[in-house]
């Protein structure tokens, strides 16, 4: 189930923020990495203040045509804050920049028309990692989390989702006489 906007769609800030599943524990299902829950929690204050991008799907898709020297500053779309452990998640506040009004205006738009799904988020994660095997299935594995960014895909590999609109208007400051 997914909420849809609320608020005036003429205030600056309709649909500037978003709560997002950044990322669901487990494998992912690409069965590349593993992401096991204690070395994510563990490093929890990284997805605080981390930067999410909207790449060019080449960029996440193709390994060789990513960013050699890292992703460029125009690809820039928001930030995560208020990161906490839900469940078997990690959810997030996404807050999106003035500049990414295309982006804004697409997930507006999925989410009014009832497909909450139609974009994503995919975690970008610098990592010690070891090769673990998952269900007969050898894969990556963080152990110990560096750094975290987010891309915005259309094609989530672990569960990575926009779950509802939280912040739809400015607040209006009251004067008394």
């Amino acid at each position: 189930s997914f909420e849809k906007p609320v608020g005036e769609k003429t205030d600056a800030t309709y649909g500037s923020k978003w709560r997002v599943q950044v990322i669901k524990f487990g494998p992912g299902k690409d069965g590349r990495i593993n992401w096991p829950k204690a070395p994510l929690v563990a490093s929890l204050s990284l997805f605080d203040k981390s930067r999410v991008f909207i790449n060019d799907d080449s960029q996440h898709v193709d390994p060789a045509k990513a960013q050699r020297f890292g992703k460029p500053v125009k690809a820039l779309a928001g930030w995560l804050s208020n990161p906490a452990v839900v469940g078997d998640a990690i959810h997030a506040d996404f807050e999106v920049l003035q500049s990414a009004e295309k982006l804004r205006s697409d997930l507006i738009d999925a989410f009014e028309r009832g497909n909450p799904e139609f974009l994503g988020l995919s975690v970008d994660i610098g990592a010690y990692s070891k090769k673990v095997m998952v269900a007969g299935k050898e894969m990556m594995e963080p152990v110990k989390v560096l750094s975290v960014q987010t891309d915005v895909v259309y094609d989530p590999t672990n569960e990575g989702k926009f779950l509802k609109m939280v912040a739809s208007q400015i607040q209006k400051v009251e004067q008394f006489p």
